[in-house]
């Protein structure tokens, strides 16, 4: 999604919230290590969705003589927080775009999901084709959170085994405990050159 809206930026989680252990923790290859961490949210917390991101790297050795090339591996995990209050939670499908003539499989849409509300919620579902004569191949699954002020795009990829055929794109998205539906015509059928 794209979380480059005014809004959204209302709902990142600062570094001052998180406290981590002083010092450097050192992991030697191919084994695992863990460490405690408090999140302590300011009473002027925005209410809502709060997000934010944690980064651990490698601290490459120093370098010796002329020429050094070093090398930083980073791994990070995502905070997706919900500060209690008037929370609003509202959203909507913006959009399912199909292109009506498509020359070969995949079929390829856009389904568009928009979060007016002030929290994250998932949208799950699945995009099935089918025909005048009834559904065709396997329906191909899509899930992912919707952050506030923004609009979430899945890409949604449906194999087709016919070369030329008249189809429609079904998705079905259940968020914010509701199921909807929406549908677009698309026309396969190779360029003739």
């Amino acid at each position: 999604g794209n979380c480059s809206s005014r809004k959204a930026a209302d709902n990142r989680m600062s570094v001052s919230w998180l406290t981590l252990p002083g010092g450097i923790i050192t992991v030697k290859a191919r084994t695992q290590s863990s460490f405690g961490y408090t999140i302590n949210g300011p009473p002027t917390a925005t209410v809502g969705g709060n997000y934010g991101a944690l980064f651990i790297e490698t601290v490459p050795p120093a370098g010796k003589g002329g020429a050094f090339v070093s090398r930083v591996e980073r791994i990070g995990t995502l905070f997706y927080l919900t500060v209690s209050g008037n929370l609003n939670l509202k959203g909507s499908i913006e959009s399912l775009k199909v292109p009506w003539y498509q020359a070969a499989a995949p079929i390829l849409g856009t389904l568009r999901m928009r979060n007016d509300g002030n929290t994250h919620f998932i949208a799950e579902g699945t995009a099935q084709l089918s025909s005048v004569f009834g559904k065709i191949g396997q329906p191909v699954a899509f899930k992912g959170a919707v952050l506030p002020g923004t609009i979430r795009r899945f890409e949604l990829k449906l194999p087709s085994s016919a070369p030329i055929g008249l189809y429609k794109m079904t998705a079905t998205v259940s968020y914010l405990d509701r199921e909807e539906t929406v549908s677009a015509w698309v026309l396969l059928m190779p360029r003739v050159t």
